[in-house]
């Protein structure tokens, strides 16, 4: 199938492949690393996405745990598709881009395939032109640009990654703030002073950014904590309070030590004008039943009838017909000391951090950490 797209001001016809996973996960790439001898557990897991197919298992939990790797899987494809048609995969960033796809590194991986989700969302899902030949700062290339009716907009993706020590998703509680700070901190580099810019991280840490926004406000904008007057006579101190330190990149206008970053007192993070927080979610045509349990409880029915429906959640949720597909949580986090900030409407369909009067709210009414 070819598609046309615009790439240096010239029409390139982009080849899209009827199948892109088998494109780029060619048989040989797929042998290598069944033979590499240090095959990781994410190494295993790939292998096991890309060769979920055939039919549901017998065993219910078995056909459960192989539709998670179809989604995953059908998720893949169409990020492939989407870079190709965009000609993500021409020239020597696209050879940069099959390398990291297909070789052994996790860290590559996930920010190759990370990149690939980011032209989907904006090609595909937003409906934009975008393609990989966009300018950054001191000639380096940015991943993507993408044009938006307001003009073009320079575009990095990072995926920040830590794993979970647990195992069990969402129920950690640690700091991985600095994670999202070495992402901003990258990006200002790559950036330009003239130009839009947005950060697009892709994160797969210990917390969901979605439901927890925590760590996304700490890096950016700043924390919460405790202030107190000291009362040297009476030895003690008094009127504790919470205030707001804005010690994140986008607000920060001090050194350590107390001098100003700037001259003119700004922040020094002003290229970025946002940073565009996309997680994957799957989701399930037929909820578990344990995840309805609190809510179903309190339906004034009798214990009879709650078993009942009980019982018709947990058939539907172990049915064949229960499928799961890949869903994508969106965040926008506006920088207000952006050199070119963005306009809000571009983003309307998803939660953002905006200014209103003399703070910022998050336009869903999530109140958390702000």
């Amino acid at each position: 199938m070819g598609v046309v797209a615009m790439m240096a001001d010239q029409m390139i016809e982009a080849t899209v492949p009827d199948d892109p996973l088998k494109a780029v996960f060619a048989p040989d790439v797929r042998a290598r690393w069944r033979a590499d001898e240090d095959r990781t557990g994410a190494l295993r897991q790939r292998l096991n996405v890309l060769e979920a197919c055939g039919p549901d298992p017998s065993d219910i939990l078995m056909a459960l745990k192989v539709r998670s790797l179809r989604a995953t899987k059908a998720a893949w494809s169409t990020y492939l598709q989407a870079a190709f048609a965009c000609n993500l995969f021409h020239g020597d960033r696209g050879a940069d881009l099959h390398a990291r796809l297909t070789g052994t590194d996790e860290d590559g991986f996930r920010s190759a395939m990370a990149e690939c989700l980011a032209c989907w969302f904006f090609a595909g899902k937003m409906k934009l032109q975008a393609d990989g030949e966009a300018r950054g700062r001191n000639r380096r290339n940015l991943d993507l640009k993408v044009t938006f009716p307001s003009g073009e907009v320079g575009v990095e993706v990072k995926a920040p990654y830590r794993e979970d020590p647990t195992g069990i998703s969402g129920i950690w509680h640690g700091d991985d703030s600095d994670k999202i700070m070495q992402c901003l901190e990258a990006a200002n580099k790559q950036f330009d002073d003239q130009g839009t810019n947005i950060l697009v991280i892709v994160p797969r840490l210990r917390l969901p950014m979605y439901g927890s926004r925590r760590d996304l406000i700490k890096a950016a904008y700043g924390e919460s904590v405790i202030a107190f007057d000291v009362n040297p006579e009476a030895g003690r101190l008094e009127n504790h309070r919470w205030v707001f330190a804005q010690r994140g990149k986008f607000l920060n206008t001090k050194l350590p030590g107390g001098r100003p970053i700037k001259p003119d007192g700004l922040p020094a993070y002003r290229r970025i004008g946002a940073v565009l927080s996309i997680e994957e979610v799957e989701r399930e045509k037929y909820r578990c039943p344990m995840d309805v349990a609190v809510a179903a409880s309190l339906v004034k029915e009798g214990r009879s009838e709650w078993n009942r429906i009980f019982k018709e959640l947990r058939d539907l949720y172990f049915s064949r017909d229960n499928q799961i597909r890949m869903d994508h949580a969106v965040l926008v986090l506006h920088n207000p000391n952006a050199y070119e900030p963005l306009d809000e409407d571009l983003f309307a369909e998803f939660p953002q951090l905006v200014v209103r009067d003399d703070g910022m709210v998050w336009t869903d009414g999530y109140e958390g950490f702000v």
